[in-house]
């Protein structure tokens, strides 16, 4: 099943191997394969084996492909980084000062303790600045101690103070964000006894190697210290998350970071046809950071890859839902720079009944309820989360605001804290062996009466809870804190207001825990997957009786194909795009490079057919503007395009009765044009009108009026 050059990937040892796999290339393929070809025919034990990506989703298809190969594969280490750092610190942390019961933070929380770090007066948008720049810094493998200024902060900003402080609270509270997991198993693998524990690795693979961050880098080549074998599997021309610290020149340094590397290049592509190929790898190549090669593929022709120069994005969405009208059953996905794009396009299918499915939403981790109840379970395995504290006596109220916060996590566990004692932050919790709970209830009989009630109901709460955990099923634990502590009855009356779905989330968060076991480790378990999830990543899909349309950003599509794409809003300033901001011709550079390579992963999405658009005009950020075309277009070859600004076939007649189109019938009202066809010659329509009452009608004698807004 292997071709030669992946042959050559899977069998090589010795030096390290950094496997360059082109779009659609087979690296997942190649890479499972390997994992069991070192088993067997290399004779390295499983456990000896370490494989780290990036999404919970490509490590568990790692390893299934793996096993499914050689069962004996299912022992190897097959995690994301994440998971893989939150696995050795558990066990092996206390070696660096680390308590194993630590909680797993996200942004939110995450942002919630910088804010009250800061001890108040930031604006929102300011710290919420300062915080990509302290997860930028960790990404960079920077601690508040070392140089900054690289990250570009901004004139007045006390970033290294700010960053020490989020630092001291974190600590306090037992707690790290995904950047503290990388840094704190650095810190861990730069010990005597953490090389050691790097030995017990005899080979890394490394999946995606081009999303990997400067810290990433680093923990792998303290990994690789013990003599291990390295192999690296990405591509520097898919390489488009520097926004979220990737670094494509650690990429290209491979063989600068790993003695006496060796490349192998894949680049038969599977998926596409050579048309797309060809509009993609035409664009790429004006990027000078990269390491360069050239996708083919033995796939037999498709349609001409077409290019739609368009008015404005009416016309767009228009075109879009023409394409989706002719032919429905074709899988096709709407791709787009900015989440904003989406909208049109939204407000389009709904009213004109097309299925679809928006990707991109909140993950179900990240939803207040469900972050809500997880809180209470967090406290029963780490009393000293104070954000976790903080959420479960906000929610529901307590009669217990910010200022008595304030005291309760001020108070001492020998005395309740008097007003005056009260710290000017949050979280300024004095000692670190003193946890939030033990301030709950030394703060308690100080409280007013109302405040007082409610802390006391939690703190009853939390000691059940406890108990439970030592023995109860984690399902029956879960179920009890929403239900004991109120939130069921809070999201039931917010549901039953809103008509939203909250009460389903939470009784999907239970029914999520019915595959962990009983007892205080299974729980710890299912905190663990909870907080490790992929954040911003999980997709929630409706199920449709035909095949949905897919609305997505050229960002998610990655790791993704579909056989129709239209790759929309291709204008200066939307895509490319490119902030007006940056200092220095360098960083511009690399700033378009990025966009470039993002081009290119959005067309190599699709299998078959290809559809770009660009507009004369739009609306953008609430401005109408006019538009020029992406420079991007004008490097394609104008042979690889077919230039179309309209649905072939269509006369004067049919063309003004475009799918979503407004329309009046004499007999029958107002309405919408949901469906437009054409048979032996004569075009017919579909209308939706206000009564909801459908109809069809041949063009030629329908005594139908277009409306015109």
């Amino acid at each position: 099943m292997l071709n030669e050059p992946q042959r050559r990937a899977v069998e090589h040892w010795g030096r390290p191997l950094l496997i360059l796999a082109g779009a659609g290339s087979g690296k997942t393929r190649a890479i499972t394969t390997k994992i069991a070809y070192l088993t067997e025919r290399r004779g390295i034990p499983p456990r000896a084996m370490l494989a780290v990506t990036f999404t919970n989703k490509a490590a568990d298809e790692m390893r299934q492909r793996a096993t499914a190969m050689l069962p004996a594969a299912a022992g190897a280490n097959i995690r994301t980084f994440h998971s893989f750092c939150n696995w050795l610190l558990r066990r092996y942390g206390a070696r660096a000062g680390v308590d194993p019961s630590f909680s797993i933070l996200d942004g939110a929380d995450a942002l919630s303790v910088l804010r009250d770090a800061a001890g108040g007066g930031w604006p929102a948008d300011e710290l919420k600045a300062a915080g990509e720049l302290i997860a930028r810094a960790k990404d960079h493998g920077l601690r508040p101690r070392d140089d900054l200024d690289r990250l570009d902060v901004p004139v007045g900003v006390p970033l290294a103070d700010l960053y020490a402080a989020y630092q001291e609270h974190l600590q306090r509270s037992n707690a790290m964000d995904f950047g503290d997991l990388i840094l704190r198993t650095i810190d861990l693998l730069s010990t005597e006894p953490g090389a050691e524990i790097a030995g017990r690795f005899q080979t890394l693979l490394v999946d995606e190697y081009q999303d990997a961050n400067r810290a990433q880098v680093q923990l792998l080549r303290l990994l690789a210290g013990g003599g291990a074998y390295v192999c690296a599997v990405g591509d520097d021309d898919q390489s488009i998350y520097g926004f979220r610290g990737a670094d494509v020149g650690a990429f290209l340094s491979f063989p600068d970071h790993f003695a006496g590397a060796e490349i192998v290049r894949l680049e038969q592509n599977y998926r596409s046809t050579p048309q797309i190929l060809a509009v993609a790898q035409s664009v790429v190549e004006g990027n000078r950071d990269r390491l360069g090669k050239t996708l083919w593929t033995e796939n037999g022709p498709g349609p001409a890859p077409r290019l739609h120069e368009l008015p404005d994005q009416e016309a767009e969405v228009r075109l879009c839902c023409e394409l989706v009208d002719r032919e429905p059953d074709l899988e096709t996905a709407i791709l787009y720079r900015m989440n904003f794009q989406s909208q049109p396009f939204e407000t389009a299918f709904r009213r004109l009944r097309i299925p679809y499915r928006l990707v991109g939403a909140i993950g179900f981790f990240e939803r207040q309820e469900v972050k809500d109840a997880i809180s209470y379970l967090i406290l029963t395995v780490n009393p000293a989360d104070a954000v976790a504290l903080r959420r479960a006596l906000s929610t529901p109220r307590r009669s217990v605001g910010p200022k008595t916060l304030q005291r309760i996590l001020s108070a001492e566990p020998d005395a309740a804290a008097s007003a005056d004692a009260v710290s000017g932050t949050l979280f300024d919790v004095g000692p670190s062996g003193v946890t939030a709970v033990d301030r709950a209830r030394a703060a308690r009989g100080s409280l007013p009466a109302r405040a007082r009630a409610g802390v006391g109901a939690f703190l009853e709460l939390h000691d059940e809870l406890c108990e439970m955990a030592e023995h109860a099923p984690v399902a029956s634990l879960v179920a009890a804190a929403v239900e004991r502590s109120g939130l069921a009855a809070h999201y039931g009356r917010l549901d039953a207001v809103s008509g939203g779905s909250r009460m389903r989330n939470l009784e999907q968060l239970a029914a999520s825990a019915e595959a962990f076991g009983a007892g205080r480790g299974e729980l710890q378990r299912f905190l663990e997957a909870a907080g490790l999830h992929d954040a911003g990543r999980e997709r929630d899909e409706e199920r449709w009786a035909i095949r949905p349309v897919t609305l997505i950003t050229a960002h998610n599509t990655k790791g993704l194909e579909f056989e129709r794409v239209v790759v929309t809003g291709m204008e200066e300033g939307v895509f490319p795009l490119l902030p007006a901001d940056r200092d220095g011709a360098d960083q511009a550079q690399r700033d378009l490079e990025e966009e470039r390579r993002l081009f290119y992963v959005a067309v190599t999405r699709a299998r078959s057919h290809l559809h770009v658009t660009c507009c004369a005009r739009r609306t953008v950020f609430g401005q109408r503007r006019d538009q020029r075309m992406s420079r991007f277009l004008a490097e394609i070859p104008d042979r690889l395009l077919v230039r179309d600004a309209a649905a072939p076939g269509l006369g004067e007649e049919a063309g003004d009765f475009p799918a979503g189109a407004e329309v009046y019938h004499d007999d029958y009202g107002s309405g919408v044009v949901t469906r437009r066809w054409n048979n032996a010659g004569t075009w017919f329509v579909t209308v939706r009108f206000a009564t909801e009452h459908e109809a069809s009608f041949a063009l030629r004698y329908a005594a139908l009026e277009r409306i015109r807004s």
